[in-house]
């Protein structure tokens, strides 16, 4: 028995040492959403991932233009720090201490690798907000309001997200049984108004139910939702649903589905076959889901998912305003009429030939400044001139609109305001004076530079903030031969600023002419840029002005580390301060400092700091 026992524990170390000499396939990542009913796999980092993280081979970074673009790099993993890999790490331009209509453009994006490693290439932006997005994970913000230079790079470092138990939603019909193909939405029941109204809908996690009719909701974050439940040929439900923070097994929410009714109606409009971009919304009077849909161009609109009883359903239309009515459901079709409105028509001729303008864009805008909001957007009626300069812009409420006017060749201009159902108005444009140059850098043509037309009165501490007015600007872009054009500028009060690649920014004389005049700047030589570098408060709003050429001041935002960079730099004497990041009302850096700058010179001032 015990020569047994010996022979058979010298067959285990045998078949053990065999196992440890081969090398062993990794472990799978692990599943980062929480099945239902099981706790979640939340807890610190193991140390054994830790030494993995910098063993990872580096980027490969062959891209086409990445060494005149900014870079975003970094690594994302799990909770358990294993390498996550389709995460979508997206830049999205948004500025909210500027303006909360600032652009919301995504100026970049890109997945995660199976190492987790990312590289997002940015174009020309201004700051943005730069968000991890997951299917199994909930929405991150990894920075608010980052700017990163063309042509550097900013790593993120290592990001970890981190998984929360999903929600679990069983749907069943009030007759008996349970509802397969039910779309189930999860919706945040609030906002975070420092984020571009693009990202908020990110956080948004959608599920169909099974043959059982069960759907899990992964990604959930803690907070408020608004669960919302459609299947065919029954009514849409929803209910409120408070996630909890790390709870130990997966919330459960129950959905009984009533039978459902089709509500049908139309659109009309005197005179109009085409209504444009409609929505239509459905409440009940007595509460409960609404429902929401596009309307056909013709008008017809069909609801699906109806409860029954009595609905006040509303009209949006941007071309033609709103309107609304009620229904029974079930019951007849609802016709909603709309008012046609008021059409303010005109002409748009030159002021000293008097020939039309064709072509030229004619917007109306409220007296008030304020645009119309219709079908939830902002609305700018407009219309452009035909061959004979004549315009008509449909659709007006009763008021008055101030009417701008833009042509390549012309002068843009404001008139106005007239009442929306005037007579026909006669608009004159100034041709201004057009501007000829050619660009050069070491007796090289300098092809793509960007050459702008910026107004120069009241230069000083506001016009600083040229980059961030709304206003229309003239531009364009040199050609091969680095000639370039611009046309209907005003006779007086306007400069150009060039930017091109590796140069410093050059800044012409104020401009001025007689109205018709073709101004010729001749050859303009650009000099190599001056770069200058350092350290401020992480996240703080750095700014450099300089004090020898009014008008020319740069701002950016220092990294997490506290880094900063300006590039573009023209020789000269400038002054340096910072804002901390607590916001507008962030102090400033008591003392200012003075750095001048050679041309083509690259200063580092992380010492100083």
């Amino acid at each position: 028995m015990r020569r047994a026992l010996v022979l058979l524990l010298l067959a285990a170390a045998t078949a053990a040492a065999v196992w440890l000499a081969f090398p062993r396939p990794e472990p799978p990542a692990p599943v980062v959403a929480t099945p239902p009913n099981e706790p979640p796999a939340v807890g610190e980092v193991e140390p054994t991932a830790l030494p993995q993280r910098s063993a990872l081979p580096p980027p490969e970074d062959g891209a086409p233009g990445s060494e005149t673009r900014a870079r975003l790099v970094g690594r994302v993993f799990d909770a358990l720090g294993q390498p996550l890999a389709d995460c979508t790490v997206a830049f999205t331009e948004f500025d909210p201490e500027r303006s909360l209509d600032a652009a919301e453009a995504a100026r970049g994006s890109a997945q995660t690798g199976q190492d987790g490693r990312f590289t997002v290439y940015l174009e020309p932006h201004g700051v943005g907000v730069v968000t991890l997005v997951h299917r199994d994970f909930p929405l991150r913000v990894v920075r608010h309001r980052l700017a990163v230079p063309p042509g550097e790079v900013h790593d993120l470092g290592d990001l970890t997200l981190s998984s929360q138990p999903g929600l679990v939603v069983s749907v069943t019909a009030r007759t008996g049984g349970a509802v397969a193909g039910a779309v189930v939405t999860a919706t945040p029941a609030m906002h975070d108004v420092s984020l571009p109204a693009a990202l908020q809908t990110l956080a948004e996690r959608s599920a169909v139910t099974d043959s059982a009719g069960q759907a899990v909701l992964y990604g959930i974050d803690a907070g408020p939702y608004r669960v919302r439940v459609e299947a065919p040929q029954r009514a849409v439900a929803e209910k409120q649903h408070l996630h909890p923070e790390n709870p130990p097994r997966a919330p459960h929410l129950a959905f009984v589905l009533d039978g459902g009714h089709t509500l049908r109606g139309r659109v009309t409009v005197a005179g109009a076959a085409d209504l444009g971009r409609t929505i239509v919304r459905a409440e009940p009077v007595d509460g409960g889901p609404a429902l929401e849909d596009l309307a056909r161009p013709t008008g017809e609109f069909r609801l699906a998912g109806a409860q029954q009883g009595r609905y006040r359903v509303t009209v949006e239309s941007v071309r033609f305003g709103s309107g609304q009515g009620e229904v029974e459901v079930p019951g007849a079709a609802l016709t909603i009429q709309l008012d046609p409105g008021r059409t303010l028509r005109g002409f748009v001729r030159a002021r000293r030939s008097g020939r039309a303008v064709a072509g030229a864009l004619v917007v109306a805008e409220p007296e008030d400044g304020w645009p119309l909001i219709r079908a939830g957007e902002p609305v700018r009626p407009s219309a452009r001139t035909g061959a004979d300069g004549d315009f008509a812009i449909a659709g007006l409420p009763a008021g008055r609109f101030t009417l701008r006017v833009s042509s390549d060749a012309f002068v843009s201009s404001r008139f106005g305001p007239f009442a929306a159902d005037a007579g026909p108005v006669e608009l004159l444009l100034d041709a201004g004076v057009a501007v000829h140059g050619t660009l050069h850098h070491g007796g090289t043509p300098v092809a793509g530079a960007h050459i702008e037309a910026v107004a120069c009165r009241g230069e000083g501490t506001a016009f600083a903030l040229w980059r961030a007015s709304h206003g229309e600007r003239r531009q364009t872009t040199s050609g091969p031969d680095g000639a370039f054009d611009l046309a209907g500028l005003p006779v007086e009060g306007q400069r150009l600023i060039v930017v091109a690649e590796g140069c410093a920014q050059w800044l012409s004389p104020p401009l001025s002419g007689s109205e018709g005049d073709r101004l010729d700047l001749g050859t303009i030589q650009l000099v190599p840029e001056a770069i200058l570098e350092g350290r401020a408060p992480p996240h703080a709003r750095v700014c450099l002005d300089h004090t020898g050429l009014a008008g020319i001041a740069f701002t950016t935002e220092a990294d997490g580390a506290g880094r900063y960079a300006f590039r573009g730099l023209p020789a000269g004497t400038y002054e340096l301060s910072y804002h901390s990041a607590a916001g507008r009302k962030a102090t400033i850096q008591p003392s200012k400092t003075s750095v001048t700058l050679a041309v083509g010179e690259r200063r580092d001032l992380s010492s100083a700091h």
